[in-house]
């Protein structure tokens, strides 16, 4: 029931009447990004580096077709390396899914981080997935 809801909300905030005589023209107005990323971006916090963290970290599709991510960028900086071992994954139209992102704490300390999906679809080839990073002594 709360998808359809937010189906509906979507719809309706989505169409622009134009009046043209006795016409009525509805255009559909798409996201300009199908696949959104859970804000506030998460906090990874350890208490030590070299820890383990897993992250479950949920996508949204807000457009009427499927978006398949296809992987991710999987990298690592002083604040540590992520991976994502539940790609490929398809996400649905109006769908959203959690994905687990194990992270592998770096240096002590606070940290900025990015992981990049990467996606099938032409309007919005690159997802960043940004996340907070607090690295104990």
């Amino acid at each position: 029931m709360k998808a359809a809801s937010a189906l509906w909300k979507q719809i309706v905030a989505g169409l622009v009447c134009l009046g043209v005589a006795d016409v009525v023209l509805l255009l559909w107005v798409m996201p300009a990004q199908p696949l959104e990323a859970s804000t506030p971006a998460p906090v990874v916090a350890a208490r030590h580096p070299g820890d383990r963290i897993l992250v479950n970290y949920p996508v949204q599709n807000h457009s009427l077709f499927s978006v398949r991510i296809v992987g991710a960028n999987a990298g690592c900086s002083t604040a540590g390396c992520a991976s994502v071992s539940s790609l490929p994954i398809t996400v649905g139209p109006w769908q959203s899914v959690t994905l687990p992102i194990e992270f592998h704490c770096g240096n002590a300390g606070q940290h900025q981080y990015t992981l990049d999906l990467f996606t099938d679809s032409a309007e919005q080839p690159r997802v960043p997935l940004p996340m907070e990073i607090r690295v104990g002594e």
